[in-house]
């Protein structure tokens, strides 16, 4: 099931928020941080011990981006 698209949902709330991933069970999992600067988005977490970090770009009022998993980097 490698390079199968893995659809995840992210809520965003002030200053933090939450990653659900329905196929694996995941939701309403927090965020560690949340930062937003003009149109750069860069929030992580930490789940069962490894750190996940999402850095993503605003554009067209569409989120893509860059997705970093114990030192692999995947688009998202």
């Amino acid at each position: 099931m490698h390079n199968q698209p893995l659809p995840i949902m992210v809520e965003f709330e002030k200053d933090d928020g939450t990653l659900s991933i329905p196929p694996q069970g995941l939701s309403d999992y927090p965020f560690l941080t949340v930062e937003f600067n003009d149109l750069d988005l860069v929030f992580d977490l930490n789940l069962q011990g490894q750190r996940l970090v999402f850095e993503r770009k605003l554009e067209d009022e569409k989120i893509s981006g860059d997705f970093t998993q114990q030192g692999q980097t995947f688009p998202c």
